[in-house]
């Protein structure tokens, strides 16, 4: 799964294909009705999407290079500036830390752990999780990711709900490994 941040936009690609057929700026602003400042904003943008994309597929098949790589020039603006706010800088910093970890960060929530994790899948890379994640973690985790895709669901709710379930006994380590294995059959 290719990340939003990825893809031109077809406005992104029109004006792309314009500018390098020789159009001039203020003729693809006419064209979409918008200020030729407009246009210059969508083309630097575009071109900024391409060459992160070209800086990865570079480098792809090459696991130490990518894991030296900024992870401004990997994830969406707004990822990189949460990891980069918590002092992790490159692909590598992310290896050791675990979801349950990534969520407690102020503004990084499971759009952008999904971001991660699509990175780390994409291009086969290792992402070991601490062997020591609580339950409690993981169940969080578990639930942010699956329920938080199709309602509006926090972080804080996750906690509460994932500190009663295990607090009660309603999930032990090995119900959830069962249930984790049910959910990665499922299609």
């Amino acid at each position: 799964m290719k990340n939003n941040t990825d893809t031109l936009t077809p406005r992104e690609t029109i004006v792309l294909r314009e500018v390098t057929s020789g159009k001039k700026t203020r003729d693809i602003a006419g064209h979409f009705g918008v200020t030729p400042e407009r246009i210059r904003a969508i083309r630097r943008k575009a071109e900024k999407k391409v060459n992160k994309r070209k800086a990865v597929n570079e480098l792809a098949g090459n696991e130490k290079k990518l894991y030296m790589l900024p992870v401004g020039v990997v994830f969406s603006t707004r990822t990189s500036n949460r990891l980069v706010g918590a002092k992790l800088k490159k692909v590598g910093d992310l290896r050791e830390k675990s979801d349950h970890e990534l969520l407690k960060l102020p503004g990084l929530g499971t759009k952008g752990i999904r971001e991660i994790n699509n990175f780390f899948t994409e291009h086969q890379l290792d992402r070991t999780l601490p062997e020591n994640q609580s339950l409690k973690e993981k169940v969080t985790v578990f639930l942010c990711d699956t329920i938080g895709r199709e309602k509006n669901f926090g972080k804080g709710k996750a906690r509460m709900i994932a500190e009663l379930t295990v607090k009660t006994g309603l999930v032990t380590e090995a119900s959830f490994e069962k249930l984790l294995r049910a959910e990665t059959k499922s299609p």
